[in-house]
């Protein structure tokens, strides 16, 4: 069954058309990605621009003529907690909807439940005790895995485009701002009693996705084309992020860009998820951390066989 997965966030807006069967991706037929930054300014604001929303239809617009090019059974296309907070949400799914993309406002929760049925979809076994965490622009979720299954899932309005709205991440930061940074990030999540109760689980294993942690790995890498492959068997470990964080501070946007695997919109969102990803360490007592290439966008595509 060809099946497709759009996933529309706070910064990234990513495509995924695959032949899906039992809840496998059996090939990847067209898998498209674009920076739009929908939830920019939104703190200030609580509404989507209207410069992102444009961005982010023309995305659309081409997404639907790659759903009919591929002759697509079902397709699950959803946005996340930009679209949930801004007071002109509706205003942007009509204009999806007339762009030929019936997007569903989907709440943290079910973001988090497509988000691990994405990476169980890659893995030949399941981690018997792990945390999954997804690092968004606008939220964060965790997933709690025991013996194989989900036991819980959290969903926290905190990341990584908030974060570099807030704090100025656009320039070269300085120490200070890293520590503020991370202690208004650590406050955000341990006022999660799900989450500190998550934290006491010690034999537990941290599973980084989207965008945040696969930058860190693709700059570490020193990446000229993204490979999946590669970013799925790579270990984060506390000491080359916080070297990764000693590089970037200093530099300027211009710089950063310039860095192989680290591609343009993600300039100053580098610094915001590197401070999250060293928090969350920090929480779970942890110093590493693996990666999942698979997360929102193909939950979406393995849903969408069970919707036909």
């Amino acid at each position: 069954m060809i099946t497709a997965g759009i996933d529309v966030g706070s910064n990234t807006v990513r495509l995924l058309i695959a032949e899906v069967s039992n809840g496998r991706i059996i090939k990847r037929l067209c898998s498209k990605r674009g920076i739009t930054r929908l939830g920019a300014g939104l703190n200030a604001t609580g509404q989507l621009s209207q410069e992102s929303m444009d961005k982010t239809i023309a995305l659309l617009e081409e997404f639907a003529a790659d759903l009919d090019e591929y002759n697509v059974d079902m397709a699950f296309p959803v946005a996340t907690s930009a679209v949930r907070e801004a007071s002109n949400g509706k205003e942007f799914l009509e204009r999806a909807k007339r762009a030929g993309i019936w997007l569903a406002a989907i709440p943290g929760s079910k973001e988090a439940e497509y988000t691990y049925l994405g990476i169980a979809s890659n893995m030949q076994e399941l981690p018997k005790s792990a945390i999954i965490y997804d690092i968004g622009g606008g939220s964060t979720e965790f997933i709690y895995v025991k013996d194989g299954r989900v036991v819980a899932d959290v969903s926290v309005p905190i990341g990584v485009v908030k974060l570099a709205d807030k704090y100025g991440f656009d320039k070269p930061t300085e120490a200070d701002t890293h520590r503020r940074c991370m202690s208004y990030i650590h406050e955000q999540l341990c006022a999660c009693d799900m989450i500190t109760n998550f934290a006491q689980d010690n034999a537990t294993e941290l599973i980084g996705t989207a965008g945040s942690v696969t930058t860190i790995a693709a700059v570490e890498l020193g990446m000229t084309a993204y490979d999946a492959e590669r970013i799925n068997k790579h270990i984060l470990t506390r000491v080359n992020v916080e070297k990764q964080l000693a590089m970037l501070a200093p530099m300027t946007a211009e710089q950063r860009i310039a860095l192989p695997g680290l591609e343009a919109g993600r300039e100053d969102l580098m610094i915001a998820g590197i401070l999250m990803v060293l928090v969350i360490m920090d929480i779970f007592g942890s110093y590493e951390s693996g990666i999942s290439d698979n997360g929102l966008r193909e939950g979406l595509a393995v849903a969408a066989e069970q919707m036909k």
